[in-house]
């Protein structure tokens, strides 16, 4: 759980929040699904057709309508790319003047194709980690790594035979290394069991693909790059006439690892796919007991992940989710996930960096399906509907009909200053509770880091539980930091060992809108905030957070957020993990496709990063729109680290 010591505003050292126990947590909660194979790793999926606007669950159909209660608010998400894979066509430009900024992350991989990025407002040929031309980094004055490893040697081998897929495969291969199958087979082959492993080689793998490999809960089957190959499948020009098809990758089967793919639609236009009713989810995800590991899934018109009820007790992790959606008449649409998940069984999402899209961060919403049992920690989430121009919620749990059991812990958030909109960090509830004696089940928000995100809690709840965060209003004393509709919906509180930094509490009641200042959080008792902390002052230490992306085969891939409290240049980081001599790449996330920012060899106590402002990605599309993306640095990053 995130610590609050440092929380005060004390002056000193960099204040290092990591979770190196998560490298162990594979499974979801209400049914962990268990790898025979510790050096396995997930496996990927394919194109296909989705709307931001809901996938269809039990007696509800697709449609924009099941939005129309969100009080108007967007609901569009962009996604981002991890191993440093980028699929193709995006623009960058330079970020905001200050102090630089770099990024650490697991493990390296290489952008896609036809990224383009322009450091000093000219366009360049763009290059991620792994492929090219790239922005020259800090340079440690060792070298990245093996050639073409960019800081991660090839670090695994495998221990027993697999399958082979190639772009120039065959359906009528054996899978075999010399007579490998095309990625439609190898994602459906009667021929791959239990325990099996698919090899997915380089190359960009174009059309909608449909996995439906089906492994066991003790024995999923794994499908991986080769050899940490750089291995994007793009919905391209497919997608725009393939309507039957939900989205890029339809991920179905069932305990089945898809890991360390770029999944993206080069045909998406942000700006004009809407109108011409061009709405394609990166990833569809139906299939239960499987998990989505480190991916890079961005650039998509619909939804990053349509993550559906059919996919119980099933993973989203150590994945960057940025750039999805489309900018609609009124508002964004396509989140970084849409989630809807019933009574059966459990959803994780867990370690990802979750950014810039067009509608919200994560949707957990239904219309005709109630909501329950979802886990959504150690995350880092920013700017949500940035690309649509207004504020977001990162997170949103909350529907039509009864919304319970719902854990958001341990993640950070961010919203840029100077930008319109919501700001929420999260929120409770939507239209079911309006009304008694309806009211949902149980909340869980702890242990969050929210700098100018808010938590919102709305329509009535049995339980909300609010512990050991830390709310800092860093734009203004007078922004809310914990707003409710009625502070008296929620029937049961637990809301204590906050830290608050500046800020005011708000409700809008039915006799209007009041403000609180946080010395009323202790000094009324019907608040019950009596070992909460207050201070007037902004921190004065940065805060530094490590979340390690992946565990077994997945490993060597790290996330990283830095709130820059001090105004440093750059910031040491120690990795958990990373050997004493391993070759290391540090990536902006929100710059992926211009590669790394630093690289070396790690010398056993820390690496560092550079807080400068940095090229940052811009959709495609977006014209004179690209100017909402300014970049995070100096004031906060966040950052990919590879090693092994």
């Amino acid at each position: 759980m995130y610590s609050n010591t440092g929380g005060h505003g004390e002056t000193g050292d960099d204040i290092m929040h990591d979770r190196p126990e998560l490298q162990e947590q594979t499974g979801a909660a209400g049914g962990d699904i268990g790898d025979g194979r510790p050096n396995a790793q997930g496996q990927a999926g394919e194109p296909g057709i989705d709307t931001d606007y809901g996938q269809p669950g039990q007696g509800e159909q697709p449609g924009r309508s099941d939005e129309q209660s969100q009080s108007g608010q967007n609901s569009s998400d962009e996604q981002s790319s991890q191993h440093g894979q980028l699929g193709s066509d995006e623009q960058s430009q330079s970020g905001q003047s200050g102090s630089g900024g770099q990024s650490q992350s697991g493990q390296s991989g290489q952008p896609g194709v036809d990224g383009q990025s322009s450091g000093s407002g000219s366009d360049e040929q763009s290059s991620g980690p792994g492929s090219g031309e790239r922005n020259t980094p800090q340079d440690t004055g060792e070298p990245p790594g093996e050639p073409g490893s960019d800081g991660q040697p090839s670090q695994w081998e495998p221990d027993y035979p697999g399958y082979h897929v190639t772009v120039n495969g065959s359906s009528s291969g054996d899978g075999s290394i010399e007579r490998p199958w095309d990625l439609a087979t190898g994602l459906s082959n009667d021929l791959i069991k239990p325990g099996d492993i698919v090899y997915i080689h380089a190359g960009t793998y174009k059309g909608a693909f449909n996995s439906q490999l089906y492994g066991a809960q003790n024995a999923p089957i794994h499908v991986r790059p080769w050899h940490n190959d750089a291995v994007i499948i793009d919905g391209g020009g497919y997608m725009v006439s393939n309507s039957a098809t939900p989205g890029v990758l339809v991920f179905g089967g069932r305990y089945t690892w898809i890991s360390g793919i770029t999944i993206t639609n080069s045909a998406t236009n942000h700006y004009t796919d809407y109108a011409n009713d061009k709405s394609y989810d990166g990833v569809h995800f139906i299939g239960p007991g499987n998990k989505l590991i480190n991916c890079i899934i961005y650039g998509n018109s619909g939804n990053g992940i349509g993550f559906w009820n059919p996919a119980v007790n099933a993973e989203v992790s150590g994945c960057i989710i940025y750039h999805n959606g489309v900018i609609g008449p009124n508002r964004g649409h396509g989140h970084g996930l849409y989630v809807q998940q019933g009574t059966g069984g459990t959803k994780t999402i867990r370690s990802n960096i979750i950014f810039n899209s067009f509608g919200k961060g994560i949707q957990v919403y239904g219309t005709g399906v109630e909501i329950h049992n979802t886990i959504i920690e150690d995350n880092i989430f920013y700017d949500a509907a940035l690309a649509a121009g207004a504020l977001e919620q990162s997170v949103y749990i909350g529907g039509i009909l009864r919304a319970n059991n719902h854990i958001v812990r341990n993640n950070v958030f961010y919203a840029s200053p100077g930008r319109s909109g919501t700001h929420a960090s999260a929120k409770f509830g939507d239209t079911y509770g309006n009304t008694p004696p309806q009211s949902n089940g149980e909340a869980v928000f702890s242990g969050n880091y929210c700098v100018d995100s808010f938590l919102h809690i709305t329509r009535r709840w049995e339980r909300v539980t609010a512990r050991d965060n830390t709310y800092i209003a860093k734009s203004g004393a007078e922004r809310i930091v914990v707003g409710y509709d009625v502070f008296d919906y929620v029937a049961a509180r637990d809301y204590d060992r906050n830290t608050y930094h500046r800020g005011m509490l708000g409700e809008n009641s039915a006799s209007g809108f009041a403000l609180f200042p946080l010395s009323a959080v202790q000094a009324e008792p019907w608040l019950q905030e009596l070992s909460s902390v207050y201070n007037d002052e902004l921190p004065a230490q940065n805060a530094l957070f490590v979340k390690p992306a992946g565990v077994g085969a997945d490993a060597g891939r790290w996330h990283v957020a830095v709130f820059n409290w001090a105004g440093s240049r750059s910031v040491s980081v120690s990795i958990p993990g990373l050997a004493t001599g391993a070759g290391y790449a540090v990536f902006y996330a929100s710059g992926l496709q211009s590669g790394p920012i630093a690289h070396g060899r790690y010398n056993g106590s820390s690496i560092t990063i550079p807080l400068s402002p940095a090229p940052t990605d811009i959709p495609r599309g977006m014209g004179t729109h690209a100017s909402r993306f300014t970049g995070t640095l100096p004031e906060f990053g966040a950052f990919l680290v590879t090693g092994g």
